[in-house]
């Protein structure tokens, strides 16, 4: 399988020959010089579950920031999961657990991916007219008591729309412990294409959750994670908060990321949206 190396700052990474310019990109810079790796080690988390993985690169910036982190890299194409022990190895960092399946609501063996012909960067899970491989299914449920997963920790999820799905498989760990928080993508159109109404989405995370837009840079000395949940949304908001994203690009094609946690998350003396604005 042929690759590229590129380098992000002191960090270098095997891709696939058409993913490498995304890599050089100013926001993978940022990326690996975000403070939230800084708080991770600082806050004394324990582990890192990273669903859609990819090339492993978000993984690696764990592992450098925060040494003794438990990380679990889950990811539905084999080429990718090829790739990721390597960019461990080729930063002198340990592996990570490595699965090679889709997160989803439920484990079933017997589940299909869609390969994007462009780019590995936006394979779904399901799309028409393009190339499918069987992959296994697998609920976090099942891999938090199947692997023994306990105390604190941070789940990044980015699975271009398929995001709902992993939450409904997550459901239980969500509703019992009060122990994690979890950073996704929130792209309404990468939603709507696989089957997800992201204002129900919205709605239905903020009536049971925290939820926060997350920032598109955590500022140098930011104090704490659980202030990334200062401003919170709520669901009369969901509408409004929908349309907000899908005018951050053309053609509807905004999105950004969210954070997801327990209520007991809520940094003390700060309150919702424009509340904690203008009182």
């Amino acid at each position: 399988m042929s690759l590229s190396e590129v380098a992000i700052g002191p960090v270098r990474l095997h891709t696939l020959p058409q993913d490498a310019d995304w890599y050089r990109q100013r926001r993978q810079f940022e990326e690996m010089a975000s403070g939230l790796y800084r708080l991770l080690a600082q806050e004394h988390f324990r582990n890192f579950i990273d669903v859609g993985a990819n090339s492993g690169m978000v993984s690696v910036f764990a592992r450098r920031s925060a040494p003794d982190l438990r990380i679990v890299a889950i990811e539905a194409d084999q080429r990718l999961v090829e790739i990721i022990p390597g960019n461990f190895a080729l930063n002198g960092l340990n592996e990570p657990e490595l699965i090679h399946a889709i997160a989803s609501a439920k484990t079933d063996a017997g589940g299909s991916f869609s390969l994007n012909p462009k780019s590995t960067l936006d394979n779904r899970v399901a799309m028409d007219g393009w190339a499918k491989v069987s992959v296994p299914q697998i609920a976090l449920d099942d891999l938090f008591k199947d692997r023994g997963i306990e105390g604190k920790t941070f789940l990044k999820v980015d699975t271009q729309g398929h995001e709902k799905h992993v939450l409904e498989g997550f459901a239980t760990t969500m509703r019992s412990r009060s122990d994690w928080i979890i950073k996704m993508e929130f792209a309404p159109m990468w939603l709507k294409s696989q089957g997800t109404d992201p204002a129900e989405l919205a709605r239905s995370l903020s009536a049971d959750y925290l939820v926060a837009e997350y920032p598109e840079r955590i500022a140098y000395n930011y104090p704490a994670v659980s202030t990334l949940l200062s401003h919170t949304i709520s669901p009369d908001q969901a509408e409004h908060f929908v349309s907000y994203v899908e005018s951050l690009d053309r053609n509807g094609r905004g999105w950004v990321d969210l954070v997801v946690a327990p209520r007991s998350w809520r940094p003390k003396g700060l309150r919702s949206g424009l509340k904690a604005l203008f009182g």
